[in-house]
């Protein structure tokens, strides 16, 4: 997973986006029963007030969500300008600023213990 000569997502950690699918799906919504609601109010927010535009977080509930944890892991890339996959937030102290609310959902969910995790 940390093969960096064909690594194609270099630079940020896909188990953690993919873990954070499987978190959602097959754990936090069976055992939170308001989770997915407050997710969907959420990322209505973020669609309102046009956060994450031209970005993969954009693409549906679901991607806002894995996105979201990779910032709140500290494993996401940043893309100065967008480039139709990441934008300029891409840790935990940028997601609190610029998504308060998908922040807040992602506190609820997972340790506020702030350490980095990288294969590079």
């Amino acid at each position: 997973m940390c093969i960096q000569s064909i690594d194609r997502y270099k630079g940020e950690e896909l188990l953690c986006h993919e873990f954070a699918h499987a978190i959602h799906e097959l754990g936090i919504r069976f055992t939170n029963t308001v989770f997915d609601s407050q997710l969907q109010a959420a990322c209505n927010n973020s669609l309102k007030n046009n956060l994450w535009a031209n970005t993969y977080a954009r693409s549906d509930i679901r991607e806002y969500w894995a996105e979201g944890v990779q910032c709140w892991f500290n494993c996401n890339i940043e893309a100065i300008p967008t480039n139709g996959v990441h934008n300029q937030v891409n840790n935990r102290a940028e997601l609190k600023t610029y998504d308060p609310m998908l922040f807040n959902l992602i506190k609820t969910c997972f340790s506020s213990e702030n350490k980095k995790f990288l294969c590079y």
